[in-house]
């Protein structure tokens, strides 16, 4: 999950508007749009902080990267004989 979902998620989770998160931050509706769809490529660490205060979160829980994938492992069967 990238850190617009984690964003969105959030945002959801507390029944917040984009309005009101946005109105917190500082920012218009529209760029907070953007942000909870990906649109912006890079947020600053005071946005992102200002974000994750309005959404009662703490930065690095928006900003941890996924935890990493391991592939499947299959146990092989015993050979029988």
């Amino acid at each position: 999950m990238n850190i617009s979902a984690r964003i969105k998620k959030r945002r959801l989770e507390m029944n917040y508007s984009q309005s009101y998160v946005a109105t917190a931050t500082g920012i218009s509706q529209s760029y907070y749009n953007k942000i909870e769809n990906g649109q912006c490529r890079r947020l600053s660490f005071g946005l992102l902080t200002r974000i994750a205060t309005a959404l009662e979160i703490e930065v690095a829980v928006l900003a941890s990267p996924p935890p990493p994938r391991f592939p499947q492992l299959r146990m092989k069967e015993p050979p029988t004989g």
